[in-house]
C-alpha cells in the first residue's frame, strides 16, 4: 500500500503547478483537489493502508487545513 499511495501523492505533486496555469474558479478547484488528495493520503499512511477498519474521512479541521494549504500553494 505505501507503493500506492506515495506514487499518488509524487503524481499529485507533479500535476500541482498547473494551478498557477490556470485562472479564476478552475484553479481554485484544482487546489482544493489536490490538497485534498494529498490530506486523504496522509490519513491512508496513518491507518497503514488498512481502510476497512479506519475509513479516511475528512473533518472540520482537515478542511481549514485545505484551505490554508491551498492559499499558499
Amino acid at each position: 500500500m505505501d507503493f500506492q499511495t506515495d506514487r499518488a501523492a509524487a503524481l499529485m505533486r507533479r500535476g500541482a503547478p498547473l494551478v498557477h496555469d490556470l485562472p479564476g474558479r478552475i484553479g481554485w478547484e484544482i487546489r482544493l483537489t489536490v490538497q485534498g488528495g494529498l490530506r486523504i493520503l496522509e490519513r491512508l499512511r496513518r491507518a497503514r493502508g488498512d481502510v476497512f477498519r479506519e475509513r479516511p474521512v475528512l473533518g472540520p479541521w482537515d478542511w481549514a487545513v485545505l484551505a490554508g494549504r491551498s492559499l499558499t500553494m
